[in-house]
């Protein structure tokens, strides 16, 4: 049921069985040796459960499997982890939202083929018009047809997935905050820190000091 949250895209169903199924017993040791060890062995069977769920979820493959090697390089990286039920918490919930954003269902193909051009060249500025000739039709007719069958813009569906993308970079990588938006197609910080803070509601320092308590 809590990797259904995943596949699903559904934070809230992932986070109330997650809840439920930390509730009814305790993990395994996973190296007799060492804690730590043991810790991380833990996260990163929990992220490959979790790669799995999102593909079924509809999760492009390369994505999935993109994030799933960020996650366990991150993993290793760790000198300690306090709290393995918050990281592998906080793991589990990047793999909701990025299904959330990318769901396929009763999408055309040309809207799909969109979202696709769009998360291959997140790390390039994205104009609406390289994207319609990716598709094959026009900028007037892509843009429409997007904005029916998503509810949002070309332009807000790509920096929703930039966010996404940041705040993994945040948790678990050791780049600084400018080099993460130029990254992302970012022109300068200040306009990626406006944007990660209307959509997250913190800056992006704020963020990244908060989950590297856990």
């Amino acid at each position: 049921m809590m990797l259904l949250g995943i596949t699903h895209g559904n934070l809230d169903e992932f986070n109330t069985n997650y809840s439920n199924f930390i509730k009814f017993g305790n993990f395994g040791k996973l190296s007799r040796t060492s804690e730590l060890r043991s810790k991380k062995n833990l996260a990163i069977t929990a992220t490959t459960l979790f790669t799995r769920a999102a593909i079924q979820g509809e999760l492009y493959v390369e994505s999935a499997y993109a994030l799933s090697d960020v996650c366990i390089q991150r993993i290793e990286e760790r000198e300690s982890i306090v709290n393995v039920y918050n990281l592998i918490l906080e793991i589990g919930r990047l793999f909701v939202l990025r299904v959330s954003k990318i769901q396929r269902k009763n999408l055309s193909r040309e809207v799909f083929k969109a979202q696709e051009y769009i998360f291959n060249h997140l790390n390039k500025q994205i104009v609406v018009t390289d994207v319609a000739k990716y598709v094959g039709i026009s900028k007037v007719y892509l843009s429409q047809l997007f904005k029916t069958q998503t509810g949002i813009t070309i332009i807000n569906f790509t920096n929703n997935l930039r966010i996404e993308e940041a705040k993994s970079q945040l948790i678990y990588s050791r780049k600084n905050i400018l080099n993460i938006a130029l990254s992302l197609g970012f022109n300068d910080q200040s306009y990626f820190t406006r944007i990660f803070k209307s959509r997250v509601g913190i800056t992006p320092e704020q963020f990244k000091r908060f989950y590297h308590k856990i």
